[in-house]
């Protein structure tokens, strides 16, 4: 019967087959030694590519890291995160300049090499970088100008050396609270009671809005009723980053739901550098259009900026509209909330809370990728809720806190 396919057998090789095998592995080998050889020889052209005097043209990158100095403390620690997008201004010796951003992981990079093409320094003379420090923040590290001087070193890969490595530089937004008292300043007075117990007036626009600054800490917002001097009490806590009050803050009188509150790190879902579509039923809620992604995986300052508690956070898909929802009545307490994008701070970013059909909130965000803010919604007894910017640009989200029914 014929056997459709070859059939190994057990029998031993010949003394001639013993030696041609022989032959060829030792060809193997030798053929596998010369093309180590020749790899080295092209791929690590750096060895070979020395002159005479051992300089080198090559280039290789001074950096300046940046960060975000979370306990305010004025030393890089494990509690701190690093701060994307600062730009950084380089001032050469004959007064030219350069202006870098940090990048996704806090470091403002420049070239420097022998080579006047390859680096965009190049001379062996005192060069001068300045961080731009964006309004509303502060230097809690270092210096925000830096003076480095440079010098020529024969075999150092890019023929210069930093004669000192800048400092990483701390920065930190000021502490502030802002939001709204729900009316006119003819109608409503505000004051402020400080952690050490201390009370302030706290002045008002003519719309009721307010902006306040001080120490980190739990603060009580007194609102009084001109009219019938009644007083709503308010407790939120000055943190790192700016907090911002929903319009209905101190207004809404809605019934809180009965059971814990949850907050959402969105840590859980991944542990990569990818991207994943939120399922219906985690942290038990309902989601559409959210993912969830490593602040690492995009090169938007924002993915980086507003991530609070871990790498991880979620944004909306596409930019468009994304709705969080459950069966029955929950409270939305606040989150970390950002843009991803430079481009979105030219619109506002809408948060949208709904009891059933009827729309029963609506608040409209000024975010910047620079830093998120905590939004205190204070939302009770709704049904679902949307997040979207009105130029559909990605917005982020970060420790996002629920208050579930039971």
């Amino acid at each position: 019967m014929a056997v459709p396919w070859p059939v190994a057998t057990a029998a031993s090789p010949s003394p001639r087959e013993e030696v041609m095998q022989s032959r060829v592995v030792w060809g193997l080998v030798l053929a596998t030694a010369v093309l180590a050889l020749v790899a080295v020889a092209v791929f690590t052209p750096s060895i070979w590519s020395l002159s005479d005097k051992g300089a080198s043209s090559g280039s290789l990158n001074i950096s300046w890291f940046v960060y975000r100095d979370v306990n305010r403390n004025g030393i890089y620690d494990l509690a701190d995160r690093p701060y994307a997008g600062l730009p950084v201004q380089l001032t050469r010796p004959d007064g030219s300049a350069r202006t870098h951003h940090s990048n996704i992981n806090g470091f403002a990079n420049f070239k420097m090499s022998r080579d006047a093409s390859a680096g965009v320094i190049h001379s062996a003379a005192p060069h001068t970088f300045t961080a731009r420090i964006p309004s509303q923040w502060e230097v809690t590290s270092g210096a925000r100008e830096e003076t480095v001087s440079f010098a020529e070193r024969v075999g150092a890969p890019a023929g210069l050396i930093a004669e000192r490595v800048m400092e990483p530089l701390g920065v930190a937004p000021v502490p502030r609270i802002v939001g709204q008292v729900g009316g006119s300043a003819q109608r409503y007075a505000l004051r402020a009671i400080d952690p050490q117990g201390r009370a302030r007036r706290i002045e008002l626009t003519r719309g009721g809005g307010f902006s306040l600054t001080g120490m980190e800490g739990v603060w009580q917002l007194v609102r009084e009723n001109l009219e019938t001097g009644e007083e709503t009490r308010r407790d939120v806590t000055m943190g790192f980053y700016p907090q911002v009050l929903s319009a209905a803050y101190f207004s809404d009188r809605a019934r809180a739901a009965d059971g814990p509150v949850v907050t959402v790190r969105y840590d859980d879902l991944i542990t990569t550098n990818t991207v994943y579509e939120i399922p219906n039923g985690y942290r038990g809620l309902q989601w559409k259009n959210w993912l969830v992604t490593h602040n690492l995986f995009y090169q938007g300052a924002g993915y980086v900026n507003a991530t609070v508690s871990s790498e991880f956070l979620a944004y909306n898909s596409s930019g468009h509209p994304a709705r969080i929802a459950h069966d029955r009545p929950f409270d939305f307490e606040g989150s970390y909330i950002g843009v991803a994008w430079p481009q979105a701070r030219r619109g506002r970013v809408h948060v949208k809370a709904y009891r059933g059909d009827q729309l029963v909130h609506h608040d409209q965000l000024q975010l910047d990728p620079r830093a998120p803010v905590y939004f205190h919604a204070g939302y009770r007894g709704i049904t679902a809720m949307e997040i979207f910017s009105e130029l559909y640009w990605q917005v982020v989200v970060d420790d996002s806190r629920f208050r579930l029914p039971r």
